[in-house]
């Protein structure tokens, strides 16, 4: 067994060995939701079982093994890494002696706040000073880990294939004095191996990759997600529990967003107009609106038939990974005949077609696709996303997350700053980091991000989600200095038949020929007995504000 100490979160730990003067005292409320919110990050589930009048809170890990009380999923969260507990606290315990010995004490973490955790706006904002060609280096500089005008070299199997210096901006090759970024450094080399990282080496015999990793360790990183991701969802969760508790609705309809005679969710808050919801009349008691009920029954109580007998699991409301509706277990089996397992990697859906929608998007993921001419590419980004064909797992984990941060300052480059009116939490941070809520207007997991790039500098950025049958695209920027040179117009080929909806609703005209003759060089997609049709696009001043 395993007897290595690895990243555990702190929070587990210690209530491992005080949960139970915890509850006793009642104090310390936000390490247990703090628990509870690593172990949901983790892929347990809590379900309730009835026993005589009580209902006593389970926790079930993704290996599908059940414990009774926080404690021991706290254990059961470290034993199935294959830890053992009382080494992990001998190991700490014998680290915290030996920083009390030091009279300086050991250093705070890069950026730190006063915590122990790197705060998260701080970094954001350092990211501002870079561009996205010079964030790898530059946050490798920033943590001490390389150092400005150090020699690097590209090599190769029989040597180095070029020499330089780091520079912020890249590395500047010793032949020519040009800066590039790795990719281009690569290039520049001669090689097409497309792992700049972990062929760039510094004098000390280092990679760029081990730098990375070593970053990685350190726990850098990971403690400016750790304490995001724990902020912003412990801010959540006591909002929630407030407004389950006084039941502050929306004082707005959630479809019309006017005010007027609203009607209550009795599960979360939002309101409604009863005409907004195709409703004459609700009936008395609790009422819970369409995204906090089955997508099947509409309902949020399973209602069992008489005289046939059904498991306890029937009534479980599961939310389905890809699109996020809500379903009872009896539902799903009463309308398809079977439900479906949680797959391997503990992701459950409600369909073969959420499951296919889910699979291929996760296989676009990373990949970069050429659109066309002058170098420009996009790619697909989800927080978390390491690529499983790179040996480089964690340098595939760092390039995916720096171009997450820079997408979200291109976000910030080109709107005004628009805060989530429940939470005060920035809108685009949340889309983009895909946090999450048991409350569904709040919960932002399904977005991915698709950015637009020119020689590795973000030039667009779109956030999207596919929910069912429905696809929405919320959010799109194109930084300022670019949008002159965008797209100019939209050109399609239409059938016949619907001709006259292209032309008529969404304001098409049918190309000419000597219209034709201006793209000859561009092989636009057509059918047979197809009409070309195209689409001036209206220039538009920067756009200010962002209603979402």
């Amino acid at each position: 067994m395993n007897t290595a100490n690895p990243s555990i979160p702190e929070a587990i730990l210690y209530w491992y060995e005080h949960g139970i003067e915890i509850k006793r005292s009642g104090k310390n409320k936000d390490t247990l939701e703090e628990v509870r919110n690593y172990l949901k990050s983790a892929g347990w589930t809590f379900w309730y079982k009835t026993k005589g009048l009580r209902e006593e809170l389970r926790y079930t890990s993704p290996t599908g093994r059940n414990y009774l009380s926080l404690r021991m999923a706290c254990k059961g969260y470290m034993e199935e890494r294959g830890l053992v507990v009382e080494d992990i606290i001998a190991a700490r315990n014998k680290k915290l002696n030996l920083a009390s010995q030091s009279l300086d004490g050991p250093p705070p973490p890069l950026h730190s706040n006063g915590n122990d955790a790197i705060d998260g706006k701080t970094l954001l904002s350092d990211s501002n000073k870079v561009n996205s060609r010079s964030v790898a280096i530059s946050w490798l500089i920033d943590n001490n880990l390389v150092l400005p005008k150090s020699k690097a070299h590209y090599l190769g199997v029989n040597g180095p294939l070029a020499k330089g210096q780091i520079d912020r901006d890249g590395i500047k090759c010793d032949c020519c004095n040009q800066v590039f970024t790795l990719s281009k450094f690569e290039a520049h080399a001669g090689s097409k191996k497309h792992r700049p990282a972990a062929n760039i080496f510094l004098d000390d015999g280092k990679s760029l990759s081990d730098c990375q990793r070593q970053m990685f360790e350190n726990n850098e990183i990971r403690r400016f997600e750790k304490k995001q991701h724990n902020a912003i969802e412990n801010d959540k969760l006591c909002f929630e529990k407030k407004q389950h508790k006084a039941m502050e609705n929306d004082k707005l309809c959630s479809v019309c967003r006017s005010e007027g005679e609203l009607i209550f969710c009795s599960n979360c808050p939002s309101s409604f107009h009863k005409r907004c919801l195709g409703l004459k009349d609700i009936a008395n008691g609790n009422w819970f609106c369409p995204s906090c009920s089955c997508g099947i029954c509409s309902k949020r109580k399973f209602e069992e038939n008489t005289g046939h007998s059904h498991s306890k699991g029937e009534k479980i409301i599961c939310i389905c990974d890809q699109c996020q509706h809500n379903f009872h277990m009896g539902c799903l089996r009463k309308s398809r005949g079977t439900v479906k397992s949680k797959n391997s990697q503990n992701k459950w859906f409600c369909s073969d077609r959420c499951e296919r929608v889910s699979y291929h998007l996760h296989q676009l993921l990373g990949r970069l696709f050429p659109l066309g001419r002058d170098g420009l590419t996009c790619r697909m980004l989800k927080p978390g996303y390491q690529n499983p064909s790179d040996s480089d797992k964690m340098g595939s984990l760092m390039e995916n997350q720096q171009k997450l941060i820079v997408a979200l300052n291109v976000m910030h480059e080109c709107f005004e700053p628009i805060k989530e009116a429940s939470t005060g939490r920035d809108l685009f941070e949340e889309v983009i980091m895909n946090r999450g809520s048991d409350l569904k207007r709040l919960n932002f997991r399904g977005f991915y991000t698709m950015v637009s790039e020119r020689n590795e500098e973000v030039i667009s950025v779109a956030n999207f989600r596919v929910s069912g049958k429905v696809a929405e695209i919320p959010i799109v920027a194109t930084r300022l200095q670019y949008r002159k040179n965008g797209v100019e117009r939209l050109v399609l080929p239409a059938i016949p038949d619907n001709l006259n909806m292209w032309i008529g609703k969404f304001e098409f005209s049918k190309m000419t020929d000597s219209g034709k003759l201006q793209y000859l060089n561009y092989a636009f997609l057509d059918f047979q007995d197809a009409i070309m049709c195209q689409k001036w696009l209206m220039k538009t001043s920067p756009v200010k504000f962002l209603s979402v």
